[in-house]
């Protein structure tokens, strides 16, 4: 690679600077390529406060999917603070009610996945053969063992963490340590528990308020995959969070369209924003449909690929969740690494044009 001379120092340094910021212009028909695999092609992404307030050098979002969930038991306190010094931004707890009305962290409504509960309490089951985490008391379920999900991270020494105790951990460690680490809870299923005679939406907004959780610039966001519950909120209870609509699989423009007027973000599963064609990484017609509706963007929920990691990425969305925290810093920084020689290469033929402006376009 040819040296830099003195004098291209300034503009190499704005070149850089510019590099890392370039907005790629949507895919074509015909040419629905985003970018070559290597080259940082990050999509203007929405400013908001949540996004300021936890990463305020602006850099995307590493969410820790049910903590350090790839690594130890899932929502235990073990992978919360497994998370939170693997370097993650975001620590997503998953909650549920139990049947004195606390909030436990939990994917599922069920407890059998993830503990011990059917040797613990036999015969407790529903017709339905699963432990329903509503109808045990904490204090019952703070018995359990957490042993974590089959095919994951899974070994004895944990046990189920209270909402209360999630937060609290992370507080503490922002304050021991100076971070500005944020939590994404995720009300699970609230019909369900509506129709269990127990709404989780005013709880969990109660307990979020209790440590300070209250306003748009706080380090919260509150996801769901139920718009009614979210719409529930925002005009009912009158929460002044952020709040993101989850989506598994493509919606309709009148289902986003409606999203967009109660939340600021949307989270779709990575596969419905990018997909990689050979050296391609393609972005998706939802990207830049959701951008147009002014959503920041968090996909879910990327595994051990640290390739498939950066390519997220590098679409250029505000955030993502994965399983591996420390493995999502990295891919984050491959994902806007400059390919150095490629900057050289343009200065050059900056200079052999006889100009020292910088390009303003996305790279070719």
């Amino acid at each position: 690679m040819p040296r830099l001379c003195p004098r291209s120092l300034a503009t190499f340094a704005a070149l850089l600077a510019l590099a890392c910021c370039l907005p790629v212009a949507p895919a074509q028909p015909g040419d629905p390529g985003v970018t070559r695999a290597g080259h940082h092609a990050a999509e203007t992404t929405i400013s908001c406060p949540f996004r300021r307030a936890v990463r305020p050098d602006g850099q995307p979002l590493v969410i820790a999917h049910r903590g350090a969930s790839g690594c130890l038991p899932e929502h235990t306190l073990a992978a919360y603070a497994a998370a939170y010094f693997m370097g993650a931004d975001v620590i997503e707890p998953d909650v549920v009610l139990t049947k004195d009305g606390q909030l436990i962290c939990s994917h599922d409504l069920t407890l059998d996945s993830t503990t011990d509960v059917a040797s613990k309490f036999p015969g407790r089951a529903r017709a339905d053969g699963g432990h329903h985490a509503i109808d045990f008391t904490l204090a019952e379920i703070k018995t359990l063992a957490k042993l974590g999900r089959e095919g994951r991270a899974r070994m004895p020494g944990h046990t189920v963490a209270t909402l209360d105790e999630m937060i609290t951990l992370v507080r503490s460690l922002n304050e021991s340590t100076g971070g500005t680490v944020g939590i994404i809870p995720e009300p699970k299923h609230p019909a369900a528990h509506s129709a269990e005679g127990q709404p989780i939406e005013q709880p969990l907004l109660a307990a979020l308020a209790r440590h300070g959780y209250t306003d748009d610039d706080d380090r919260c966001v509150i996801q769901c995959f139920d718009l009614e519950s979210i719409e529930y909120m925002r005009h009912d209870l009158g929460t002044q969070l952020p709040l993101a609509y989850l989506i598994g699989e493509a919606v309709n423009t009148e289902t986003l369209e409606r999203a967009a007027k109660v939340c600021t973000a949307l989270g779709p599963k990575h596969t419905l924003l990018v997909e990689r064609r050979g050296d391609r990484v393609i972005r998706l017609p939802l990207l830049a449909q959701a951008r147009r509706l002014g959503f920041a963007l968090y996909p879910w929920t990327l595994d051990d690929n640290a390739g498939q990691t950066s390519d997220v990425y590098r679409a250029g969305v505000d955030g993502l969740f994965t399983n591996y925290p420390d493995l999502g810093r990295s891919a984050r920084v491959a994902a806007t690494a400059v390919d150095i020689a490629d900057l050289q290469i343009r200065l050059d033929a900056i200079y052999r044009e006889g100009t020292r402006s910088a390009p303003t376009t996305g790279r070719p």
